[in-house]
C-alpha cells in the first residue's frame, strides 16, 4: 500500500475553498487506472481525509473483486 500525506491539489482546495470539486479530480484516478488494466483500491485522498491510501492490482485479480468502487456521500468513489 502506498500513503501519501500531501497533495498540491487538495492544498489548494482546501485553502481556497473549493473542496466541492475535489471529487471529480481524485474520482478520475478509477479510470485511469482501468484503461491500463488496473483497479485502485483506496479508502481516503488527502481531500477528504489527512492521507490518500491506495493500491493498485490487475482488474481481473481476487482483491479487485474483494474491493469494489463504492461512492460515499460527498461524491467520493472508494473501496472497503
Amino acid at each position: 500500500m502506498n500513503i501519501f500525506e500531501r497533495c498540491p491539489i487538495a492544498e489548494f482546495a482546501k485553502a481556497h475553498g473549493y473542496l466541492d470539486i475535489m471529487p471529480a479530480f481524485c474520482n478520475s484516478d478509477y479510470p485511469a487506472m482501468e484503461m491500463i488494466h488496473g483497479h485502485l483500491i483506496r479508502k481516503h485522498t488527502c481531500a477528504n481525509s489527512d492521507i490518500c491510501d491506495y493500491w493498485i492490482v490487475g482488474d481481473v485479480s481476487e482483491a479487485a473483486k474483494e474491493h469494489p468502487k463504492k461512492i460515499d456521500d460527498k461524491g467520493y468513489w472508494y473501496n472497503d
